[in-house]
């Protein structure tokens, strides 16, 4: 079931695939830890509520000691896990510092589109711009300033391979305060693929092609040829696509100046009448 599902989901540009999601920002945090028990590697402050899923991979520092424990996983707002038993420090006061990268939720896999747009009325309409990380290192050794961020880039995590890939937003300037932005997205096939879960992605069009698709995979597997439940599975499939492809919508809205941008149900664009993309 699972490998189906997986072969269903990579077998075309789904436009239900186009996630979107927030993610919040933050220049620095504080508050005070409680942890629980020796050998504990939890760390609450109920009082403050201070955290965001963003702090993974930072460092959490306890201001009294000084000992510093990196955050590797967020359970809520007010919990936190870190790498090292932190019970020692149970009562102190504690600081996170940004240094501008802040961890994307564990399915992402790729964006979609080309920037990021605030939440927030205080940060003017100007949205944050996607470019490469090497751009980011250049504007970072110009000046480090923190202000409202305007850049971003998206980079891999380092992996032992004991959990599967995930992705840091890097951002520039650093952002002064807390700031919740709107971003889109494509997840990583792995995580798209929870057995457990009770509605596929597809919604109820897709319920019959994911089937199908199913029985497909246990058919090659029995039979190692191409049979009857594998040519019904690829009808069944390329039935769904041009029903999805009839469905977009015709008018994909106005620009700035007023002109139409539209598209018909072969994906042929067109701007103001003007064909964007013509066959050759």
């Amino acid at each position: 079931m699972r490998q189906g599902y997986h072969e269903f989901l990579l077998a075309h540009d789904w436009p239900f695939l186009n996630l979107t999601n927030t993610i919040t920002v933050w220049n620095s945090i504080t508050g005070t830890m409680t942890v629980s028990g020796a050998g504990s590697t939890t760390i609450t402050d109920s009082t403050n509520s201070p955290f965001y899923s963003t702090v993974i991979g930072h460092k959490l520092v306890a201001d009294i000691s000084g000992n510093e424990y990196t955050i590797t996983g967020y359970t809520s707002t007010s919990v936190v896990t870190v790498s090292a038993d932190a019970s020692a420090d149970t009562g102190d006061t504690f600081t996170i510092t940004a240094d501008g990268l802040y961890r994307m939720p564990d399915d992402f896999g790729s964006s979609v589109g080309d920037r990021m747009h605030w939440n927030d009325d205080d940060t003017s309409s100007q949205p944050v711009v996607y470019v490469r990380s090497g751009e980011i290192s250049s504007m970072s050794q110009r000046s480090d300033t923190a202000s409202i961020p305007r850049y971003a880039a998206f980079q891999p995590v380092s992996s032992d391979g004991t959990a599967g890939q995930r992705f840091d937003v890097r951002l520039y300037p650093i952002a002064d305060s807390d700031y919740t932005l709107t971003y889109q997205y494509r997840p990583l096939p792995d995580k798209m693929v929870d057995t457990t879960a009770e509605y596929p992605y597809g919604g109820a069009d897709a319920t019959l092609v994911i089937r199908a698709a199913c029985l497909a995979v246990a058919e090659d597997e029995l039979d190692d040829t191409v049979g009857t439940r594998r040519l019904k599975y690829e009808k069944l499939l390329a039935d769904l696509i041009r029903r999805i492809n009839k469905n977009r919508p015709g008018n994909l809205g106005s620009t700035a100046h007023d002109r139409v941008l539209t598209s018909d149900n072969f994906g042929t664009m067109s701007f103001n009448g003007v064909q964007l993309n013509p066959e050759p």
